[in-house]
């Protein structure tokens, strides 16, 4: 949906691009949602978590959503770290 500005499920063209994901406490600011990744996930303070915001992608037909990671590079760069942690 992302690049094709297509819902995969309704066939919609309708698609609202990006959405911004956020929390909404009941009191205080809002907060965007990301993901996070642990480069030394066994770490007790030195975790080398990277982090990436999120994208929503949102059928306004039916209300469809798709989630994309804004900044993969670091996301992956964790993970291999992790791998390669969990190998020794």
């Amino acid at each position: 949906m992302k690049n094709s500005r297509v819902c995969p499920k309704c066939g919609s063209t309708a698609v609202i691009v990006p959405a911004r994901l956020e929390t909404a406490p009941t009191l205080g600011p809002h907060y965007e949602v990301g993901l996070a990744a642990d480069g030394n996930p066994q770490g007790l303070i030195m975790k080398r978590t990277e982090r990436s915001k999120l994208e929503a992608y949102v059928c306004a037909q039916c209300g469809y959503t798709e989630l994309y990671a804004t900044d993969l590079a670091p996301l992956s760069t964790a993970c291999e770290e992790a791998q390669k942690r969990g190998r020794e």
